[in-house]
């Protein structure tokens, strides 16, 4: 087994290392099994009837890992159906993004596996050269392409260059997201997955399937940074395109007028509508909040000391009640997600699924998945959980200046300075992976916390989009 690191993880790489002999579950002396030859031909047939194409269909192949000596465990069955797209129209780029959509949503709405692997359909034109060790032919149940067993020298060292250098681009947008540069995220998530996209052909077409460039991206695609990438370009996209705030500038900067003072700041849409609320200009106020003389306390004396497995991390966790006599949970951030706050006390409302989750789904629902081009995912929503920041939409995920979260922010950091007797007792827990496990554990915290009226259902973290919700572990049946 040979393992690399990218950004400090260390990744198992021994799917790249190649077999003695095909797929035996698929292959028999060379030739592909008869019964799951005939499975395949039919549901080829129900997706050409289904979706009334009228061209007339050159080939349907099967390609891809399951079709070379280099098969894995997260391999699937690559099911191509070709023929000339000019034949539905000669706009050939019209046609191909109907196919793809068309692709992309037979895949989401199917789960079909064969021998324990998946079936990814693919639509492919003609007169499209296709970078493959391994293609076998359904319609004449021969080889196109016969594989080769080989022996490469895995360049380990420009694998993992290339790799990481998409690594740090990727954490660069989350970054960006969590600062607000909702565009800027956009625009270079976009980027990098034309620079995915191209890095791939190049070394497709260069050196072939075990070039530094495709192995960069199948290790990027299997540790789900390519996944991550797509759900924060989607993200950047979902918060670029939505109205939950506006920003008030002054109106009256060439006034002189002392009653009209500079306002810089946030106000929810809604707010400004309330005929009941006060306009956002005029005489600016002292902050409510004195941090001196406002009593914060622990709701329980414990600090939960919690790593999940999942990403390393270790985040300490303490639920305050406010002098107003409201409950929040706060986590000391570590880092690890970037922002920019470490070290800082952040406001959370518990833990909910880390995508968005679509209307009438669940939490173990979503293991066949196209997300687009090249990012496909065979996990269910509730595989990762995110810590809701109560201020996910703010920069850096503080919370705002003046505020009692902000206040209670500050006197948590000083926690160390209580007497002995009053510091609060450690508890360490480890948070195992996986969706059951999350639904167990987080669901009670969450359900604990939301009993104390520690949870804020309506925070901006928690809205509906077009794409769906983020769900909580414990409060949310389905999205």
């Amino acid at each position: 087994m040979i393992n690399i690191s990218i950004n400090n993880r260390v990744l198992n790489t021994s799917f790249l290392v190649p077999k003695p002999d095909l797929h035996p579950d698929f292959w028999e002396k060379e030739v592909f099994k008869s019964e799951i030859s005939e499975q395949l031909m039919i549901i080829a047939k129900d997706i050409i009837e289904s979706m009334k194409i009228k061209a007339r269909i050159k080939d349907i192949t099967i390609t891809g890992s399951i079709s070379s000596y280099n098969w894995h465990a997260l391999s699937d069955i690559d099911l191509h159906i070709i023929f000339d797209f000019e034949e539905i129209s000669e706009d050939f780029e019209l046609v191909k993004r109907m196919l793809d959509q068309s692709r992309i949503n037979w895949n989401k709405a199917h789960d079909i596996t064969i021998r324990g692997k998946e079936v990814e359909l693919y639509f492919q034109d003609t007169s499209e050269s296709h970078e493959s060790n391994g293609i076998w032919s359904l319609a004449t149940e021969s080889w196109i392409v016969k594989p080769e067993r080989m022996n490469p020298e895995l360049d380990l060292v420009t694998t993992e260059k290339k790799a990481e250098t998409i690594v740090k681009a990727i954490e660069h947008v989350e970054e960006m997201l969590a600062d607000g540069l909702t565009e800027d995220a956009y625009k270079y998530a976009s980027k990098i997955k034309n620079k995915v996209a191209r890095m791939r052909s190049t070394g497709l077409s260069g050196d072939g399937i075990y070039s530094p460039e495709n192995m960069a991206f199948k290790m990027l695609r299997n540790a789900m940074y390519l996944n991550k990438l797509s759900i924060l370009k989607i993200d950047a996209y979902d918060e670029m395109m939505s109205l939950n705030e506006i920003y008030i500038k002054d109106y009256f900067i060439s006034n002189n007028d002392p009653e009209y003072l500079e306002f810089e700041g946030s106000y929810n849409l809604e707010d400004l509508l309330d005929p009941e609320r006060a306009a956002p200009w005029g005489e600016t106020e002292e902050s409510d909040i004195d941090t001196a003389s406002q009593q914060f306390k622990l709701a329980k004396p414990t600090i939960l000391r919690l790593t999940t497995e999942l990403d390393g991390a270790t985040r300490d966790i303490v639920i305050v009640e406010h002098p107003d006599n409201t409950v929040k949970a706060y986590f000391k951030s570590s880092g690890i997600s970037g922002g920019g706050y470490a070290g800082v006390w952040i406001p959370f409302e518990g833990w909910a699924t880390n995508e968005r989750v679509p209307k009438g789904q669940t939490f173990t629902d979503g293991t066949e998945r196209q997300m687009d081009e090249v990012t496909w995912v065979d996990r269910p929503y509730g595989h990762y959980a995110l810590m809701a920041k109560t201020y996910w939409n703010k920069p850096s995920a503080k919370p705002p200046e003046n505020s009692i979260h902000a206040a209670a922010s500050e006197w948590i950091q000083n926690l160390d300075n209580l007497p002995d007797d009053q510091k609060p007792k450690l508890k360490e827990i480890i948070s195992k992976n996986g969706v059951e496990n999350n639904m167990a554990f987080f669901g009670k915290i969450n359900q604990q916390l939301y009993s104390m009226g520690a949870i804020d259902r309506s925070a901006a973290v928690l809205n509906v989009k077009s794409s769906g919700r983020r769900i909580q572990f414990g409060l949310d049946e389905e999205s």
